[in-house]
């Protein structure tokens, strides 16, 4: 093993985290972490986008240096007091220190992250081979290779040479990006790679649902680590099952094997295997995180995962942030959403619509009318709309008799999801313009025709191949809601200081 380039290459991306963490508490300030979890993630997109840029026109050196700068800048002007500066004056803001994360925190987010790199460089080092068996290597070590010898982007096609790749690489530009900064090869760069993509998922995941929990007076670092544990670690329902149906009587299994769609005498017979928890309904792939790093492939659908994750932090901040502060919502939501929603499209183009979709529901459900982010003429315009419609609405109700005020909170509410969704896609036009050079020039596609379509019933999954693969899911939302109805306390409403 190659102890020296692992040592480089933690102290490298912890180094980029460390850079990162004011812009993170810049971002999320009500965050009981501070956003920590996502200071390289932030740096980690702030290089990405950058060299991608500039790449069109030099990639390699050129790109990286001028990314790092981008990124040292953000972090200055993330720590300088503007006030100051508006008077000549370069002066650290007291407040943004006093905003950064407690050492306490950092450091045990720096913990997840190093146990996440450790745990996969581990396991990549039992079987570090790019092999061309179950698994797209050959095609993620090719489109490595081929960044880390482009002068210019996109990325030469290994398999076609004089054309562009047509495929989303954003993954593979990060791996890149790493490899140069920490003089390492490709053939060991691509797990390392792979070992912090790993390290920063759970470092996110840790600081997300910590920071949930946080918001609900719940404990932080027990819903962190079991959320981590959740993502990074377990699958999906299958392994236990297959363990829980082993241990039945027989007749006991089979009757409970047939209620899920499963041969009761294949559990018994089968020897444990990772692979088959990914194939429970036939016909469909259902990999989960873990499946995707003992497999080893750097692939679009795990290097997209921690992005992912920063949009979803995203929308919380959305979600939390008071209506008086207009400013740091329109922030939010037309400056970091987009930038964090372009690079999605060029890290994995079919996740793209995901980073929009949760910060449409943050919108929605948000204590501050999505309204309140409009202009002001347009806003006084939908005001006025709603009005009329709330007027409407209480005059045709004879048993009205709270002046109307029933009938505008009925407009209002009708009114959020639809001035969302118009809000929402401004921003998803701003990060079509982000991604523009992929989607113009590499748009992925076999040439085959896709169509959307009704699978007719004998082939649609089964309730029981359904409930094994989403189950755990399905079974925390279930709790959360019981546990919301218990308080009689509807989200939207529940009594919460913003400050």
């Amino acid at each position: 093993m190659e102890y020296g380039l692992v040592v480089r290459w933690l102290v490298a991306l912890l180094a980029l985290g460390a850079v990162g963490v004011p812009v993170a508490a810049r971002l999320f300030p009500r965050s009981a972490t501070r956003g920590v979890g996502f200071a390289l993630p932030l740096s980690a997109l702030t290089l990405g986008v950058v060299a991608f840029w500039v790449g069109r026109v030099a990639f390699g050196p050129v790109a990286l240096a001028v990314a790092l700068l981008v990124v040292l800048a953000l972090a200055a002007l993330a720590l300088v007091d503007r006030d100051a500066l508006r008077d000549g004056d370069l002066a650290v803001d007291d407040d943004a220190l006093a905003a950064l994360p407690d050492r306490t925190v950092a450091a045990e987010t720096a913990a997840v992250f190093v146990a996440g790199f450790l745990f996969v460089v581990l396991i990549r080092a039992h079987d570090p081979g790019v092999d061309p068996g179950a698994g797209e290597k050959f095609l993620d070590y090719g489109i490595l290779k081929s960044l880390l010898r482009a002068s210019a982007l996109p990325p030469e096609d290994m398999w076609f040479a004089g054309e562009g790749v047509r495929y989303y690489y954003g993954g593979h530009l990060l791996a890149a990006l790493w490899a140069l900064l920490t003089a390492t090869p490709a053939r060991f760069a691509y797990n390392l790679a792979l070992a912090g993509v790993f390290g920063m998922l759970v470092a996110a995941v840790y600081d997300l649902a910590g920071s949930v929990a946080a918001a609900r007076d719940r404990s932080r670092r027990t819903a962190g680590l079991l959320a981590a544990f959740l993502v990074g670690v377990a699958a999906n329902l299958h392994t236990a099952g297959w363990v829980f149906l082993r241990t039945l009587p027989p007749g006991a299994r089979s009757s409970l094997a047939g209620l899920l769609g499963v041969d009761a005498r294949e559990v018994v017979a089968r020897d444990f295997s990772y692979w088959t928890a990914s194939r429970v309904i036939p016909g469909t792939i259902n990999e989960f995180p873990l499946f995707a790093w003992l497999n080893g492939d750097l692939h679009a659908h795990m290097t997209m995962t921690p992005f992912l994750l920063l949009g979803a932090a995203l929308a919380f901040a959305l979600y939390r942030t008071p209506a008086s502060a207009t400013r740091r919502r329109r922030l939010l939501l037309f400056g970091v959403v987009p930038v964090v929603g372009g690079f999605q499209a060029v890290l994995d183009t079919w996740s793209f619509p995901s980073v929009f979709g949760l910060a449409w529901l943050a919108l929605a459900a948000a204590p501050a009318a999505p309204r309140t982010l409009l202009p002001a003429p347009l806003a006084a315009r939908v005001d006025g709309a709603l009005d009329r419609l709330g007027g409407r609405g209480a005059a045709d109700d004879p048993a009205a008799t709270d002046g109307g005020h029933g009938g505008r909170r009925l407009a209002d509410e009708l009114a959020r999801p639809v001035v969302a969704a118009g809000l929402v896609a401004a921003a998803g036009v701003l990060a079509l313009a982000v991604a523009s050079p992929f989607l113009l020039g590499a748009v992925t596609g076999s040439g085959s025709e896709r169509t959307l379509a009704v699978l007719p019933v004998e082939m649609r999954s089964s309730l029981g191949g359904l409930l094994v693969v989403h189950g755990a899911f399905l079974a925390t939302f279930v709790a959360g809601l019981l546990a919301a109805v218990g308080r009689g306390r509807p989200s939207r409403w529940w009594p919460a200081s913003w400050d």
